[in-house]
């Protein structure tokens, strides 16, 4: 299957066009800081802060799941946790079941709050996402997300790739200098960027990815 991601910023004037380019690659995103965009050609459940887009595939239940953390600031709102919203979805044509989340974790990590922060939800987020996926008996899950830690150092990798799930990243860098955007998923893939759009600060990343040794449409 096809899946990709991308972060912000929500008043780019530039969002139909991005749309229409990860149309052409995917019928599933994740997307981030687009509280305010309007997705015209793709379905979306509500407006939040981390939102996933499909297209064709059978929504089946949905959610929002917490990683609790102490207190830390996201402009001008306290936080005590990372939300990842998801979708369970199935295959439009072989009805496998997809848990498909997505989210934003803390981006100043000089700051304590927000570094403790990041640190507890990059610790649990693998357990607990195997524990959702347990529940809701889903084939295989992929979550997206703006890590906000570069994805091609292994010892940043190593509390993700638990329970089963592997990343899959860009060797590209998705936003400066470092490869911050990927997927967390328990199947196997590669991923890569897109050319960047105007308005946007993070690359758009786009993720093949295989189960069970086949590709899946």
């Amino acid at each position: 299957m096809r899946d990709a991601h991308l972060s912000g910023k929500f008043n780019a004037g530039t969002w139909p066009e991005m749309l229409d380019l990860l149309r052409d690659h995917t019928r599933i995103a994740g997307i981030t800081e687009a509280r305010e965009v309007d997705v015209e050609g793709w379905e979306r459940d509500g407006r939040h802060e981390a939102d996933v887009l499909w297209r064709d595939w059978e929504p089946l239940d949905e959610g929002v799941l917490k990683l609790h953390t102490g207190p830390w600031m996201r402009g001008s709102r306290e936080m005590h946790s990372v939300d990842l919203h998801w979708k369970l979805l199935a295959h439009p044509e072989d009805r496998w079941k997809l848990l498909r989340p997505v989210g934003h974790f803390p981006a100043h990590l000089y700051n304590p709050s927000q570094h403790r922060a990041h640190t507890a939800a990059v610790g649990q987020v693998s357990g607990l996402l195997a524990e959702l996926a347990k529940k809701v008996r889903a084939d295989e899950t992929t979550m997206s997300a703006d890590f906000n830690m570069e994805l091609n150092l292994s010892r940043n990798r190593r509390p993700l790739e638990r329970h089963g799930f592997r990343v899959v990243a860009p060797h590209a860098a998705t936003h400066g200098i470092r490869t911050i955007d990927g997927f967390l998923t328990t199947m196997r893939g590669t991923a890569d960027v897109l050319p960047r759009m105007s308005g946007f600060d993070h690359k758009a990343v786009t993720a093949r990815l295989f189960r069970n040794e086949k590709e899946n449409r």
